[in-house]
């Protein structure tokens, strides 16, 4: 649960915890199959796509996550790892989602992700007047099928810049 709280001041917070299961698994690199380090996994309604708050959910060392879901059902994506990160490439892309039901009465285990390879795609998309356009969804379509590939943070920044990994 994350909660704004105004800490100038002394005062009581009171937080209702929801009930949730551990929903665990393991990232491979798509190069050459050794763990997928950084990698954020991350739970989203399936109407709605907004990524719920899931603390500790990127992948460690040995590309294991394991983290508390709330009972419901979610799309699960798996981001490729932060540019800042030195352990792995970023240019690991982002993979398919899944559907999960977060239900029952223990924790369960996904099975394995391997994130494909992928290039920085960049550029910039301007208006009419050759400003930049800002929230501009970018989408990007396999050739060979038509099949809408996944790409994550792929909306134009306030300057109509983007800068998203996208499967090779």
């Amino acid at each position: 649960i994350q909660k704004n709280v105004n800490l100038n001041v002394n005062q009581t917070v009171n937080v209702t915890l929801k009930d949730a299961w551990f929903v665990s698994g393991s990232v491979l690199r798509g190069d050459n199959g050794q763990p997928a380090v950084g990698v954020d996994l991350g739970c989203g309604g399936l109407t709605t796509g907004v990524k719920m708050y899931t603390p500790r959910d990127a992948t460690d060392l040995l590309g294991n996550y394991n983290v508390a879901v709330p009972k419901g059902i979610y799309e699960v994506t798996w981001d490729g790892p932060a540019p800042e990160l030195v352990t792995d490439p970023p240019q690991l892309a982002a993979t398919a989602t899944k559907e999960i039901s977060v239900t029952g009465t223990r924790d369960f285990s996904l099975p394995t992700v391997t994130l494909p390879l992928g290039f920085h795609v960049t550029g910039t998309v301007l208006d009419f007047k050759g400003d930049g356009a800002p929230s501009v969804d970018i989408d990007f379509y396999r050739a060979s099928d038509g099949q809408k590939m996944v790409t994550l943070h792929d909306n134009t920044d306030a300057g109509g810049d983007y800068d998203v990994v996208v499967p090779a």
